[in-house]
């Protein structure tokens, strides 16, 4: 018997709280806050891997030209507590520890962009506001569970291999509550579907995941940008003689990498470690062991920008001797990317 199908009725009991506390919500009951300032949540049902963070990315490269935006995150992983805002913070601060390796990534990349972290969402946004009272949007990264505000735009992702319509809660699955949440959303995205998409799968899809007619169903897919060298060894690699990567992730699902990985390096070795997994300085030894057990060979080493977030604020890395590179990654819209967006503006310019 499979060992999920006895821990069920466990889901049912997870699953019946944590939709209690959705319905006193809903009601009125537990107190949910709004604001005159747009904003766009962004989260999933499943537990990690279902591309929040490049869509946060998609959703900041297209506004931040036209609109004051800021950038809200619990900050996954960090030791600190309370409201931390990144661009206030020193560089010796500003690291994974401090606010979370994706809000870190977020700053980096756009460091013009107030980015903050706070555990309860409501002081986040207030704060926010109160800092920078000229805003015309925040994002939310993974605030679908975080019911005290009542957000603008509610945007759901799941996985085309791993829907939510086919998994449980805990304990028996992955979600984080009842497959029937996904009603509360504005949006459903599906994420890393396969490219090209099959014309009839829009149909399939909304049948699949049980959408109402309100609901907009899009489908986006990952895509695999050039390598970025990220030492300075790695600066005088020439790349075209390169035959062998030694591959450090500590990301939810690592198989979508290895396989695009695969259709031009023939030996590939995987360091895989956790989700938002915090490297020692023995893990960067064994991996720098490894790769200089042939000294000869033509390889580098490559990670993701989320890993190399936490992986850079280590101090006495010896990898930054090595050629290390990251490998980026945008969301790109697959169908109705018009639409999609003229839903975004539709909720921006209420402002």
């Amino acid at each position: 018997m499979n060992f999920r199908l006895i821990l069920l009725p466990f889901s049912w009991i997870y699953s019946f709280i944590v939709g209690l506390r959705r319905f006193f919500y809903k009601k009125g009951w537990l107190k949910s806050y709004s604001f005159s300032l747009p904003t766009i949540c962004v989260g999933n049902l499943r537990v990690g891997g279902t591309g929040k963070t490049p869509h946060i990315e998609y959703l900041v490269a297209y506004l931040k030209d036209d609109y004051k935006i800021a950038v809200l995150s619990r900050g996954y992983g960090r030791r600190s507590k309370g409201y931390v805002l990144a661009n206030e913070l020193p560089d010796h601060l500003k690291n994974a520890e401090m606010i979370g390796d994706e809000p870190l990534q977020f700053h980096l990349k756009n460091p013009d962009i107030p980015v903050a972290v706070c555990e309860k969402r409501r002081i986040g946004i207030e704060n926010l506001i109160a800092q920078f009272p000229d805003l015309d949007c925040i994002l939310l990264d993974d605030a679908f569970q975080h019911l005290a505000v009542n957000y603008s735009l509610k945007i759901l992702l799941t996985e085309y291999h791993k829907p939510y319509a086919k998994d449980h809660p805990f304990p028996a699955g992955n979600l984080r509550e009842s497959r029937n949440a996904a009603k509360n959303a504005d949006v459903v995205i599906v994420t890393k579907t396969p490219n090209p998409i099959d014309p009839n799968l829009l149909f399939k899809k909304r049948n699949q995941l049980h959408l109402n007619k309100n609901q907009e169903l899009f489908f986006t897919s990952i895509f695999y940008k050039p390598f970025i060298p990220l030492t300075e060894s790695a600066r005088l690699i020439n790349m075209e003689c390169i035959d062998e990567l030694f591959v450090v992730t500590g990301i939810a699902n690592p198989k979508p990498l290895l396989t695009h990985l695969e259709q031009n390096y023939s030996k590939i070795h995987c360091f895989s470690y956790p989700d938002h997994y915090i490297f020692t300085p023995n893990d960067l030894q064994n991996i720098k062991n490894n790769f200089e057990l042939d000294p000869g060979k033509n390889a580098i080493i490559l990670t993701t920008e989320k890993d190399w977030m936490r992986l850079s604020g280590i101090q006495e890395n010896c990898l930054l001797l090595l050629p290390v590179f990251s490998i980026p990654i945008e969301t790109r819209f697959l169908e109705q990317e018009d639409t999609f967006l003229n839903i975004i503006e539709k909720y921006v310019r209420k402002n």
